[in-house]
């Protein structure tokens, strides 16, 4: 930390920045809780990897009481202790996966009931037409990459 220190100094930053795994981000933190005076510039990041996981471990405390746990079960998707150790965030590929569906899934179930908002009050014909030609160049884009991926699987 010294070293990125001088160094950042010498290019003439005020704030050096050092990313870290997640035991030697402790390790720096701590470091730099202990020595203010020094490192009171210091900027320590957690690394990408770690820090996705936290951001999936703090999703699954909010969530997993709200029904994502029981979302994630009941639909066949993952079995139940697959799902508690998604939610601490332990299965970091799993998770990343769980809550894509879970998310393409919230936003379908919108989009239906926004349509039929939409319809019931007869507000479709006001939707700008470059929003449908959008939404139809993405269900071809669809249509055509689940066309090659079953082509493929043949």
């Amino acid at each position: 930390m010294l070293k990125c220190l001088e160094m950042s100094k010498a290019a003439g930053q005020n704030n050096p920045v050092q990313t870290f795994d997640q035991q030697l981000y402790a390790i720096a933190q701590q470091v730099k809780w202990s020595m203010p005076q020094i490192f009171h510039p210091h900027v320590v990041r957690l690394g990408g990897f770690h820090m996705v996981s936290c951001y999936i471990s703090a999703i699954g405390k909010i969530w997993a009481s709200a029904g994502l746990r029981d979302l994630l079960v009941d639909s066949g998707a993952y079995a139940g202790c697959t799902v508690d150790q998604i939610l601490q965030g332990k299965q970091f590929n799993r998770g990343v996966r769980a809550y894509t569906l879970a998310y393409e899934t919230v936003m379908a179930l919108w989009f239906k009931k926004f349509f039929q908002w939409c319809s019931n009050q007869r507000k479709i014909a006001n939707i700008d037409e470059k929003f449908w030609q959008t939404m139809l160049s993405c269900h071809d884009a669809f249509s055509d990459l689940n066309t090659k991926i079953e082509d493929k699987n043949r």
